[in-house]
């Protein structure tokens, strides 16, 4: 099956894709991920979330991150959830930075025509 492009203008968007691996003394990830890069011609669509209690209000947003295969660079870039291995690291958190906020990546769904069409990735509002 075929599928079209997305096209070039709904790729708008540019973020910080990183992927921590080490542990601190405290079993946090460390400050310095062992690999990040710049994404490029993508797109990003945010959803904020209200949800209140009787003394509470919460609010987070999620999103999803659109990489296109052909429009979207870097075209070498491999994204990863925690417990997968990149570079023989095995990946505790990676992250996507887009317009001062942080996003874990939650989710990673391969869309396929021919060939790999494009990546969508799932994303929670990192709180910690």
């Amino acid at each position: 099956m075929s599928m079209i492009q997305i096209p070039a203008r709904l790729l708008c968007h540019s973020a910080v894709y990183k992927v921590y691996s080490a542990k601190n003394i405290h079993g946090e990830p460390e400050d310095e991920p062992f690999y990040s890069c710049t994404l490029e011609n993508v797109r990003i669509n945010l959803e904020r979330i209200s949800s209140q209690t009787d003394s509470l209000t919460k609010r987070t947003v999620n999103a999803k991150l659109y990489y296109d295969c052909k429009n979207s660079s870097p075209t070498d870039v491999e994204f990863v959830v925690p417990g997968d291995t990149l570079d023989g690291n095995v990946c505790l958190n990676s992250v996507i930075e887009y317009e001062g906020e942080i996003f874990r990546i939650v989710e990673i769904k391969k869309v396929y025509g021919y060939e790999l069409h494009h990546i969508e990735l799932d994303l929670v509002e990192d709180i910690t």
